[in-house]
């Protein structure tokens, strides 16, 4: 997530396979001037499987849902895992959210929705 249009702040959200952790790094989400905890959140998750009655082991799919709202970020994971944190951009908006994958994984859909302006 993008959080200035130079791309010089940024959050990423990232799922570690091998460690089996969802990580929020925000060490570049703000001014680093100002005295802001940006420290990395991390929460475990584990990538549920079962055995067909072939017996194909298969493993769930990651699914993430992400909320960012000025300055409260959410992340959703597979409905069984959640982290709350906060980040502090000098814009308070995001300017752009990209997904990738790597060898251990693909990313097979991606959608992004613009929350509605409260100005009334």
């Amino acid at each position: 997530m993008t959080n200035r249009p130079d791309h010089t702040q940024y959050t990423t959200v990232l799922y570690n396979a091998l460690d089996k952790i969802v990580c929020v790094q925000r060490d570049h989400s703000s001014d680093t001037s100002l005295d802001i905890k940006t420290d990395t959140e991390v929460a475990p998750h584990v990538l549920l499987s079962t055995r067909s009655k072939t017996g194909d082991l298969q493993t769930e799919t990651l699914d993430l849902k992400i909320f960012y709202d000025v300055s409260v970020l959410e992340i959703f994971v597979n409905d069984r895992v959640v982290i709350t944190t906060r980040v502090y951009p000098d814009s308070g908006t995001c300017f752009g959210v990209e997904a990738f994958g790597n060898d251990l994984g693909e990313v097979r859909d991606f959608t992004v929705w613009p929350l509605e302006s409260s100005d009334r």
